[in-house]
């Protein structure tokens, strides 16, 4: 997932989209590759202000311990753009590591069930304003 970049509606939002790929790529892994007795997940995101890249990388942590993944651990990268971390960690396949990750999954699903993914909490007037504005500011 380097690089992944959620749409406008999430940014403006708090439901975190990133987060439910992130379990619903591991719950696909692991549902349909039943050989894979492991993942081994690494992410980063280089952010500019200091402060939000410590924020994402303590968020991220977050969710990889309570779907078990062991030995998180967060570093920050040497880079040129300060607040740069990488969170690693590794999920083992476990009866209790899973219903952990289908727990969490079932949680983020929740959140977008009455409101998917690209619709307007202020419904069709929402968008349309917002691209008026953006049109006149171009």
């Amino acid at each position: 997932m380097e690089h992944f970049s959620p749409p406008l509606s999430d940014v403006e939002e708090n439901r975190h989209l990133g987060r439910l790929v992130f379990l619903e790529i591991c719950a696909f892994v692991v549902e349909n590759f039943h050989q894979v007795q492991a993942v081994s997940f690494a992410f980063s995101r280089s952010r500019t202000l200091l402060s939000r890249g410590a924020q994402d990388a303590a968020q991220r942590a977050e969710i990889m311990h309570r779907i078990g993944i062991e030995d998180v651990q967060i570093a920050p990268l040497a880079s040129a753009i300060p607040g740069h971390f990488v969170v690693t960690g590794v999920w083992l396949y476990t009866e209790k590591n899973l219903l952990a990750l289908n727990e969490v999954l079932g949680e983020l699903r929740a959140l977008y069930h009455d409101r998917p993914i690209g619709s307007d909490p202020k419904g069709a007037t929402g968008v349309v304003g917002r691209l008026i504005a953006k049109w006149k500011g171009s």
